[in-house]
């Protein structure tokens, strides 16, 4: 009754639910069945807990998240509203080496890097650094961020069709400061996607290295054949 409470509404996201007493006395339950209740919606990540404060209805989990969609053109798909707080953007030569190790970034090029926090909804859900090749973008500017999103920057501006994406998705802790910009507890882990971007004749437009919060997104692989053993049983 709880959860269909939440899914209709009643409970809003972010509101506070009653206390497992005011639950046992309200649906004449014991206070092991309402801390049971509770359990439940905690795990399903319906609810989240305050120390101290109490336990709130928690975001819609945002479902079949694969890190290989572009973010804005996946939340409109998804009838929430997209935005971004853009924290950097400045040249670079030398990119993270667990960024270069896991996009296979060619050395010695100029990037731009792009930092910004992804919002649905105006609540915070991604970290994302994004590297773009400077010499297929040049004079990339802060201003044209005001009116469009990258994607639209990249088709519209400057002729390029981002077609294919291939996407590392890992289970990790976010640092201090991603905890602090997406307002997560430090003991909630986050999805960190590696993504690498290319247009239809496979040439790298876009590098992303993101971190999801983890309690908002639920990772779906997709249908897939699984191939049987080979001749040795191997």
């Amino acid at each position: 009754m709880l959860e269909r409470a939440i899914a209709d509404g009643d409970f809003q996201p972010g509101s506070k639910i009653p206390t497992e007493k005011e639950i046992g006395e309200t649906f004449m339950v014991s206070r092991i069945t309402s801390a049971k209740a509770v359990d439940y919606l905690y795990n399903k990540n319906l609810i989240y807990r305050k120390q101290g404060k109490g336990t709130f209805v928690a975001q819609p989990l945002i479902s079949d998240f694969s890190g290989s969609a572009s973010f804005t053109e996946d939340m409109l798909k998804r009838g929430l509203k997209p935005s971004s707080k853009l924290i950097q953007l400045k040249k670079i030569t030398h990119i993270e080496d667990v960024v270069e190790k896991k996009l296979k970034i060619p050395k010695n090029k100029e990037y731009y890097k792009l930092v910004r926090i992804r919002y649905a909804n105006n609540n915070p859900m991604v970290v994302e650094y994004c590297y773009l090749p400077v010499n297929l973008y040049p004079d990339l500017s802060i201003e044209m961020f005001e009116e469009s999103y990258l994607y639209e920057i990249i088709r519209n501006h400057y002729g390029y069709n981002p077609t294919w994406a291939e996407a590392i998705i890992e289970a990790a802790m976010g640092s201090k400061d991603e905890e602090r910009m997406l307002d997560l507890d430090s003991k909630i882990p986050v999805l960190v996607v590696y993504r690498v971007t290319s247009d239809e004749k496979y040439r790298p437009l876009e590098y992303v290295h993101s971190v999801h919060r983890s309690d908002r997104f639920s990772f779906s692989s997709g249908r897939s054949k699984l191939v049987g053993p080979n001749r040795q049983g191997v």
